[in-house]
């Protein structure tokens, strides 16, 4: 309607000026030329604001999903990063107590980095916290969860494992990760790690309690040499010694 109405002024005062009388036909003609110049730029005009809001969609899109995989995975290592591994263990614990299923929590700490670090360095250090984030995560089953703990220290959440299983995977890592050579600037690394292994409690397992008990396994693996798995459980402990 309002196209209409401005082509229809736009003719009203092209006649006045023209000091011309209003031809029915022309002013049809004028009409329409009018309406479809109008809705022709109306549409472009359109198209290209929903184009740029798509766009923008796309963006925050895209930032969102970005921001959300920096909340959970650790920036040095590329795994998991601690409130990611709280989160998850909350959740395994709590499916555990209710389902009675059987859920493992492995600890694992590198020896020596302290040393290796003012040694050769914090970026060599960096290489060797990458480089064994990669091979524990790369050991890990689907629904298994992978974490950097903190500092030199990692976790494994390994759901549907009973310790003596869990046990065996920690070793599995221990030999893998003793047995490779870590490149780096200031050459050629070698690192072993200690691991501590726990399993939940039947029906009341709690996620401090776990691993309270997984850190106790791998301060006595440390204070037997370093190098080993240790499992706690029901006041034993049994280890794999080097």
């Amino acid at each position: 309607m309002l196209t209409g109405v401005l082509a229809s002024a736009g003719l009203f005062v092209y006649a006045l000026l023209q000091r011309r009388s209003f031809d029915p036909w022309e002013m049809f003609a004028m009409t329409v030329a009018g309406s479809m110049t109008t809705l022709g730029v109306a549409g472009w005009m359109i198209g290209r604001r929903d184009d740029a809001l798509e766009r923008r969609n796309e963006d925050l899109r895209a930032l969102s999903e970005r921001l959300q995989g920096l909340s959970a995975t650790d920036a040095l290592s590329g795994i998991a990063n601690r409130r990611t591994f709280d989160e998850r263990l909350a959740v395994e614990v709590a499916r555990a107590n209710r389902y009675g299923a059987p859920l493992s929590l492995v600890m694992i700490d590198l020896d020596h980095f302290k040393e290796l670090n003012d040694t050769f360095g914090h970026p060599a250090g960096d290489e060797v916290l990458k480089r064994v984030a990669v091979l524990i995560d790369r050991e890990k089953r689907l629904g298994d969860v992978v974490a950097r703990y903190g500092g030199e220290e990692f976790a494994a959440i390994l759901p549907h494992t009973e310790p003596r299983s869990a046990m065996i995977w920690a070793e599995r890592v221990r030999l893998l990760i003793a047995g490779t050579e870590v490149r780096s600037e200031a050459g050629a690394l070698n690192v072993t790690a200690s691991f501590g292994v726990a399993g939940a409690a039947p029906d009341r397992a709690e996620p401090a309690g776990l691993i309270e008990e997984a850190d106790q396994a791998l301060y006595e693996a440390k204070r037997l040499g370093r190098n080993r798995v240790v499992g706690a459980g029901q006041g034993s402990r049994r280890t794999y010694a080097v």
